[in-house]
């Protein structure tokens, strides 16, 4: 019988969000919320959307995720969102280690 613990149980997402997200301070914004939520992981630029790659204790990263898809800048706007569950929990590059970067 496999028993898990929602509560330490580690999941990791990679996020791609489109819209006004680049020049209104996302990424500081996505930088807080990492920090706040003991969050892994990195977010950049890229195209016209801003990727995020996040990893941590699933009730955690749940409420991260919510936050800044309900709750991002003033001048922000998210059209769409593509959000891909990685599979086999955390697996940041070493350099993120345990970290969050922007």
């Amino acid at each position: 019988m496999n028993i898990r613990n929602e509560n330490t149980e580690e999941l990791h997402y990679k996020i791609k969000i489109y819209g006004i997200v680049q020049g209104v301070g996302f990424r500081p914004f996505v930088y807080k919320k990492a920090k706040d939520f003991q969050i892994s992981g990195w977010a950049q630029n890229v195209g016209g959307a801003v990727v995020i790659d996040c990893a941590g204790i699933r009730n955690n990263v749940k409420q991260f995720i919510s936050d800044i898809l309900k709750e991002p800048p003033c001048l922000a706007k998210i059209e769409k969102v593509k959000c891909t569950f990685i599979k086999n929990g955390m697996t940041l590059d070493a350099e993120t280690g345990s970290s969050f970067i922007i």
